[in-house]
């Protein structure tokens, strides 16, 4: 495909997944709008085959939405209308940042290329962005030039980290799959979704969502560079493979609904999680997915890992009780 209409094919979709993101609040179905957004851009990714490309920066956009966003709240230099959040940040801003962490890439090299380029371009850019928000009243910079001051500084870190990961993560060609191997994770991580968009608990297990898809990265990564486990050739985020990433969201966001038993107790989200963990790590060397190379060290390595999984999601658990979901229309 020509560059150049390509080019064109990613701005169109950009904006129209920025639209469905910023005007959630205004439409019928606001918490279904975004995700109606992140799935065009992430199924434009998938097609183009460059999800393990900008992974990383999706990840830390992800991260500096949350953070950034949060912060500036906490500070009350900007505001939101009433929309499920995540420490104060809405879902359909973190699912903006999402959709700008997947078209990094394709649309933003430019800036990515030069230190001065991403951090001035990333400030003015974040300056428009959040005006445009308050003038289609979605959100407010409520101490005027203190809060465009802070959103500038936000954007200005988010250039600096993601020029890093521009250099760090350099362009490489994809890894020729069938769109089919890439597809069947995310229709399965959309099924989850949906179903937790459904029952209104998106809020309630984001915590754990997030928690799983660090530990996921973190944990898997860390046992294959130990030599302790292998995969079969699949796009990675530092050896752990996309589908595993993609079941340690799913495991996020079931967790409340599925195991509160084992939450409810610390020795039984240790010992549980531990064995779950053995279980589920077996049978997917019974079924030809991953192996476990070292025999004893490589299933005490799972069992460490699900048992920190354990302890963290338990004090998850307790930080943040089951309250009420807000009630919105999906």
């Amino acid at each position: 495909m020509n560059s150049r209409f390509s080019f064109l094919i990613d701005f169109i979709i950009f904006q129209i997944a920025w639209f469905c993101c910023v005007l959630a609040t205004l439409s019928p179905i606001p918490q279904l709008l975004p995700i109606l957004g992140l799935s065009l851009v992430l199924i434009r990714t998938l097609i183009c085959r460059r999800l393990t490309q900008v992974l990383p920066f999706t990840l830390a956009c992800l991260l500096m939405g949350v953070l950034g966003d949060a912060s500036l709240v906490h500070l009350g230099l900007l505001s939101f209308d009433p929309y499920p959040s995540l420490f104060g940040a809405p879902l359909w801003m973190i699912a903006l940042w999402l959709n700008f962490g997947l078209m990094l890439r394709p649309l933003f090299t430019w800036f990515l290329d030069h230190c001065g380029r991403a951090i001035i371009g990333f400030s003015l850019g974040g300056l428009v962005a959040y005006y445009s928000g308050q003038k289609l009243g979605v959100l407010t910079l409520t101490v005027d030039f203190q809060s465009h001051l802070g959103v500038a500084v936000e954007w200005a870190i988010a250039g600096i980290i993601l020029r890093f990961l521009h250099l760090k993560f350099p362009i490489n060609p994809p890894i020729t799959l069938s769109p089919i191997p890439q597809l069947l994770p995310i229709l399965g991580l959309s099924l989850v979704l949906i179903r937790t968009l459904i029952c209104r608990r998106l809020t309630q297990v984001l915590p754990f969502t997030l928690a799983c898809l660090l530990m996921g990265v973190l944990g898997d990564a860390s046992l294959v560079h130990l030599g302790l486990l292998s995969f079969d050739p699949y796009p990675s985020l530092f050896g752990a493979p996309l589908w595993m990433i993609a079941l340690w969201l799913n495991f996020g966001l079931m967790l409340r609904p599925l195991f509160t038993w084992f939450l409810d107790h610390c020795g039984r989200a240790i010992i549980g999680f531990s064995l779950g963990g053995l279980v589920a790590y077996y049978s997917g060397q019974k079924l030809g997915v991953l192996t476990l190379t070292v025999d004893f060290q490589s299933h005490l390595g799972v069992a460490v890992e699900w048992a920190i999984a354990g302890i963290i999601l338990r004090f998850l658990h307790l930080k943040f009780p089951i309250n009420p979901p807000i009630n919105e229309s999906v």
